[in-house]
């Protein structure tokens, strides 16, 4: 990766000061009136765009395809990162992708046509299959685009392990490759290379070009009569994957489609050797299972135990069934109802399995345990016998937390909004879950919350405290209580509001316990209290407002508490030398007053709060009366972590 930087570093071709722009349209993706576009300008460039109205959004769908040139006015904002531990690197991502810069589209017209082979081929695809009811998986199937598959689906294929299962018919398209060049044919070996090429360039997929690069060099080891072993062959095609973009090292799916085939490959002659079909799928799905482990360890922090089981027999429906139906339905329309009921039959069982508890959450692990848990898998396929080593470490990995307990609080950077993660005795508090209308998606609980919790070993939050029914505190509740392990959600005093209610219902549905209004919690010896005063007249003052105390450190947070609530606190609560002072309403002059900042006297100051916000947070003079203490703000040093080793205090923040 240093390689990489010192002489492979890109560099945009503009500066960020652009207004105007001409483009060519990549792709397009319509999500109610939000427009996403993939643009190739001087650059590869993401355009977002918000229809005003249905008019307009019929009017864009009739004249706009892919292949179109456009003029746009707009502004460029540069691609960041999450800033929080652990979480996906989409600077990285999108570099990898040769793009910097998101525009924000405020008007745009078309101007022309390209005519590139690619661009027809794609337009002449989608609108085939663009009026087929399983139109998200064919997208898929022929341009590798999951951006129209419901992205809880994709999450349940990801939390079962059978996204493996794409993984498998992408391995054994190499298989098919090798068996297909292994005799010499000229017009073979042109077919082979120009049906790869045209499948990479239309998909832009990593796992078509990894093939076609293993292509060539399967045919030019056999023309020349080179004689290279199969791990030499393995080895070259990933060299000349990384020389020709080696900012592929920052890819997911470089190391899955990458590892996952060369495992199979290696393996090829004990997979023929299986007499019959279900033994060697079994055998496929394990080695698969295995080659997979360290990194869905440490990409995605979990693993179910029971995806080999699901993918031997999830694999041959999807790749022998599922997959031709849907392919033949393009050609034959009336399969298309056939190929929709599978496929939504396919999405039934997955729905139907997640509901058995076989999932198991792994903290991130370093490198240096990756590579350890290759060693482990080759001695294991080597002899069966040391699979019980393998497993014993996979156990001692699992329970890393109740090993080696720790404690700390996460104060999260999610835009203009609230959360903060309070780890101690192996249990899990979460106050606020953020919530971010403008940025939703990048600080979704899909995106974000639930992989930060999982990397971090958590697999349970014990309590969800929610200081108040803004959206910007409880937003990603709903999405959070649907997809995580929750024990109890605690309301503040007051009535509910709409999405509060909401809330609620999903508690009842899913049997979460929740109260309202309480004065102390406690949890494995551990309290947090609740300095309640009195019922006010508008939500930010009734907010929860929380004490607790951690190792002898004093913390104090206090939602959107106004100064109302502080000069009452102040009244009813003895309270002095606070440690850690998370401040009111993200530093808004409705709240922290002078004197109640001069009677709690905080050592550190933290305000959640989003960059370049309408608001004008954190006011000016809120920052001057914090002045006697140590502040720290999320827009400008990301998530803020707070360790507490042996009764002594260390920080670290995650700035860009």
């Amino acid at each position: 990766m240093l390689i990489t930087f010192i002489f492979f570093d890109k560099k945009s071709k503009y500066n960020g000061n652009e207004k105007k722009f001409v483009c060519v349209i990549e792709n397009i993706n319509i999500l109610e009136t939000k427009l996403s576009l993939d643009l190739e300008c001087k650059e590869k460039v993401k355009g977002t765009y918000y229809f005003k109205d249905d008019t307009e959004k019929e009017s864009f769908a009739k004249k706009y395809k892919i292949g179109s040139v456009i003029e746009i006015n707009g502004y460029l904002n540069l691609i960041e990162n999450l800033k929080a531990p652990n979480v996906f690197d989409y600077k990285m991502y999108a570099k990898a992708k040769g793009m910097f810069y998101h525009i924000k589209l405020e008007s745009f017209k078309y101007l022309s046509e390209n005519n590139y082979y690619v661009y027809k081929l794609k337009n002449i695809i989608l609108e085939k299959i663009t009026k087929y009811k399983s139109y998200p998986y064919l997208k898929y199937f022929f341009l590798k685009d999951k951006s129209s598959i419901d992205e809880s689906t994709l999450y349940r294929y990801k939390s079962l392990g059978i996204m493996q299962v794409l993984s498998l018919s992408s391995s054994f398209f190499m298989l098919y490759i090798s068996k297909i060049l292994k005799k010499n044919s000229v017009l073979k070996d042109v077919s082979v290379i120009t049906i790869l090429y045209v499948m990479f360039k239309v998909t832009e997929s990593i796992s078509f070009q990894r093939s076609l690069i293993y292509a060539i060099i399967l045919i030019i080891n056999r023309n020349l009569k080179l004689k290279i072993s199969i791990y030499k062959l393995i080895i070259y095609m990933i060299i000349f994957l990384l020389i020709i973009n080696p900012y592929n090292v920052f890819l997911n799916s470089f190391y899955y489609c990458t590892i996952i085939s060369s495992f199979v490959i290696i393996l090829r002659k004990k997979i023929y050797q299986k007499k019959n079909f279900l033994s060697r799928s079994l055998y496929i799905s394990f080695v698969t299972f295995l080659a997979a482990i360290p990194l869905n360890i440490y990409f995605q922090f979990e693993l179910n135990i029971l995806s080999p089981v699901y993918n031997a027999f999830l694999y041959p429906l999807f790749t022998y069934i599922i997959m031709p139906v849907s392919i033949l339905s393009v050609f034959m329309p009336e399969l298309d109802l056939v190929a929709f009921a599978l496929l939504k039959l396919f999405e039934s069982l997955s729905v139907m399995l997640l509901k058995i508890p076989t999932d198991f959450i792994f903290i991130k692990p370093s490198i240096l345990i990756v590579f350890l848990y290759y060693l482990l898998i080759v001695f294991s396929l080597k002899n069966k016998n040391n699979l019980i080593i393998f497993i014993l470490f996979l156990i001692l990995h699992n329970n890393f937390n109740r090993i080696f307990p720790s404690t700390y609080v996460l104060v999260l950077d999610v835009g203009q909004a609230d959360s903060i993660l309070i780890h101690h005795n192996n249990k899990n508090i979460l106050i606020d879950t953020g919530g971010s209308i403008n940025d939703s998606k990048l600080y979704s609980a899909n995106n974000f919350l639930i992989p930060l919790f999982k990397s971090l070993g958590i697999s349970k939050i014990d309590a969800i405290i929610l200081s108040h029914g803004d959206y910007d505190h409880m937003g990603e509740s709903i999405n959070l209580v649907e997809k995580f392990k929750i024990d109890k959600v605690i309301f503040n005093c007051g009535n509910y509001n709409d999405l509060e209610n909401k809330l609620i219902s999903i508690l009842d549905d899913k049997k979460i316990k929740y109260y309202s209004c309480i004065k102390e919690l406690n949890l494995n010896k551990y309290k947090l209290k609740f300095l309640n005063t009195r019922e006010y007249d508008n939500e930010n003052d009734n907010s929860n407002v929380i004490y607790t105390e951690l190792n002898g450190y004093k913390f104090l947070f206090m939602g959107d508490a106004g100064i109302s609530k502080e000069k009452d606190i102040l009244e009813k609560y003895n309270l002095a030398n606070i440690d850690f002072f998370k401040v009111g309403h993200h530093g808004s002059k409705t709240s922290s007053d002078k004197k109640f900042i001069d009677e709690i006297k905080p050592k550190y100051s933290i305000i959640s709060v989003g960059k370049n916000n309408r608001y004008g947070h954190p006011n000016k003079e809120v920052l001057d009366t914090l002045n006697d203490s140590k502040i720290y703000r999320t827009d400008q040093d990301g998530s803020i972590m707070f360790k507490i080793k042996k009764d002594k205090l260390q920080i670290e923040t995650c700035s860009p």
